[in-house]
């Protein structure tokens, strides 16, 4: 966690992130496990690419007082846009901004019998988040702790954007119905979209964070469990389980790692039965297997009720009786796999109020982390991998 972390920042599509991906895979040679690194291309900034959305909803708007039918066709678009972005199931409007290329670590060992039955992917990403405004240290906490109760989508932090869009949809269908509304509607979308555009333009050019307990202790703990994996095999899993060690990059600009990955080995995928592992953000606070995965856009996807109920016994032989929880508002990687239909965990720790002290600010170091909670929650996420291996 250190060494990742003492690269200064491992920012999404960076050539630092590249760094930490070939620092990985000599990791897992070290280990004995055969790995490589994987290329695709992304861009640098979620911000950015949520600020493009914004964008074009706003040009959508602009459009509404000269042509209502080409107002709703933009604003469409716009929104089908950001749900299929923020769902991970396709890049749109982010083709509009630069990309670079971004880096993958992965590692496989195979199934002892050479023929495997079933397959399970670890996985931690390897990059950071830039810092902003928007992840200030009090709003970070307060919307924390009042949308992790909320149930559904009105918990995600961008549902208020949905919203907008969706009610200048039905703003420029009702125009084009002839009714007329009001023009301070008009108005409170634009000072929306005004602002929206300095928070996540400030955003999008912020400078990336070091990024240890986000997400050097997830990558740290993918390489442990690969590491105790290769040298104590689970009895149920001696002869047919492949185990893949998944290190993306670009988690923290919308998970195209994991999708990029997940959509180049789809047909593996499909013939052999696979359940996925996701760590993310171990320093504070206590472990907690997630019970759901929540976009930035309001869907939410579930976590199999099945094998949270196996997290939950391996929480109790761990001393974690509550381990099996809610998650705080922010995705993480298992939305790729749920997406896609390919069933498994996230664990990751957070504090009362579902709230993981400094966040996407720089003073997520190493020094400022509890090791103590990263080794605990590892104890736990080996625990729960034996689940996972289990028929």
């Amino acid at each position: 966690m250190r060494s990742l972390a003492g690269l200064g920042h491992r920012g999404s599509a960076t050539p630092n992130e590249e760094r930490a991906a070939d620092y990985l895979v000599e990791q897992l040679h070290a280990a004995g496990i055969e790995a490589h690194k994987e290329h695709f291309r992304s861009c640098t900034s979620l911000g950015g690419r949520i600020l493009v959305h914004v964008l074009v909803a706003a040009l959508g708007l602009a459009l509404l007082p000269w042509s209502a039918a080409l107002s709703v066709l933009v604003s469409v678009f716009a929104l089908a846009s950001f749900f299929i972005e923020t769902t991970t199931r396709g890049i749109v409007l982010t083709r509009l901004l630069p990309t670079s290329r971004s880096s993958s670590a992965v590692g496989r060992i195979p199934a002892i019998s050479g023929n495997a039955r079933r397959r399970v992917v670890v996985c931690g990403h390897i990059d950071t988040q830039r810092a902003g405004l928007i992840w200030d240290k009090l709003i970070v906490k307060t919307f924390s702790s009042l949308l992790g109760p909320v149930p559904g989508p009105a918990r995600s932090p961008m549902i208020v954007l949905t919203l907008y869009m969706f009610a200048q949809i039905v703003l420029g269908i009702l125009q084009l119905c002839g009714v007329e509304v009001s023009v301070y509607v008009s108005y409170a979308l634009g000072i929306y979209y005004a602002g929206a555009a300095l928070v996540l333009g400030q955003w999008a050019i912020g400078r990336f964070v070091p990024g240890a307990c986000d997400n050097a202790t997830g990558a740290a703990a993918a390489l442990v469990l690969a590491t105790r994996w290769r040298e104590q095999t689970p009895p149920d899993a001696q002869s047919d389980v492949e185990l893949i060690v998944l290190l993306p990059g670009s988690e923290e600009v919308g998970s195209i790692g994991t999708a990029a990955w997940l959509d180049a080995n789809k047909e593996i995928l499909a013939a052999t039965p696979t359940r996925f592992l996701n760590l993310d953000t171990l320093g504070y606070g206590a472990p907690h297997c997630i019970t759901t995965d929540s976009s930035l856009s309001g869907p939410q996807f579930h976590y199999p009720k099945a094998l949270l109920q196996r997290a939950a016994e391996a929480g109790q032989r761990v001393g974690l009786p509550g381990a099996v929880a809610k998650s705080p508002p922010t995705p993480t990687d298992g939305l790729s796999f749920l997406s896609r239909g390919v069933p498994g965990l996230t664990i990751m720790t957070y504090q009362k109020g579902y709230y993981v002290p400094h966040l996407h600010q720089m003073g997520d170091t190493a020094d400022a982390m509890d090791f103590g909670i990263t080794a605990r929650a590892t104890e736990f996420a080996w625990e729960v991998l034996k689940e996972l291996a289990r028929p």
